[in-house]
């Protein structure tokens, strides 16, 4: 028997609480195929490269240590729940408005030291970011959402996510690959918006001459 609210097994629940909600068993479904391929990657056998294309057991390792490291990095973003990285479809999965429980010297094992609701938010986050399926995002955040990776990519500090793209195969190349199209992305949607708000500016002064 399973708590439809958060997903874990019961020992005695009301008939309507033992069936899960079907955005809570999409999201839980996307969650436990990272862990099994985080799992086949620990015994060294090659990630499933439907999924982590062009991806070793190691860089796969390092992606998603790399990932929880920099998000933790980043720790202040974990305690709003505006942001789409801590929006989930399924409520079980978001820590809510509490604050972090990282400190700076957590940030080598994050996954250790996080609440079960954060190690559940965080598993989700790097699904997300990982998974290049676009509706693997729209099952975890909703429709509307942007691209977990473009969330990522703008989020955390570009200096520490630079190095870890320059490292030497620390990374698989179709990940690298989209970080760096995220980046250019950001980069460009940055300069339309100067653009914008310049032609913006011009305009309101010319409408006041």
């Amino acid at each position: 028997m399973i708590c439809r609210g958060c997903w874990r097994p019961l020992e005695r629940a009301a008939p309507e609480t033992l069936v899960a909600d079907q955005n809570a068993v999409n999201c839980w479904d996307h969650v436990i195929e990272l862990e099994v391929a985080v799992a086949t990657a620990l015994r060294g056998r090659t990630p499933d490269q439907h999924r982590f294309n062009f991806t070793s057991a190691d860089q796969l390792l390092n992606e998603v240590r790399d990932i929880w490291q920099l998000l933790v990095g980043h720790h202040r973003s974990w305690a709003r729940t505006d942001i789409p990285l801590n929006s989930y479809v399924c409520p079980a999965m978001t820590p809510g408005s509490d604050p972090p429980e990282f400190h700076s010297s957590d940030k080598l094992h994050p996954m250790a030291i996080a609440s079960i609701a954060m190690r559940r938010s965080m598993l989700s986050a790097v699904k997300g970011i990982l998974d290049p399926r676009i509706e693997t995002g729209r099952v975890l955040f909703g429709e509307h959402k942007p691209p977990a990776i473009e969330t990522f990519v703008a989020s955390v500090d570009e200096d520490a996510l630079q190095q870890n793209i320059e490292a030497m195969k620390r990374w698989s190349p179709a990940f690298v690959d989209r970080v760096v199209v995220a980046q250019r992305g950001r980069r460009r949607n940055a300069r339309i918006a100067d653009l914008e708000s310049r032609i913006a500016r011009i305009g309101s002064s010319l409408a006041r001459v």
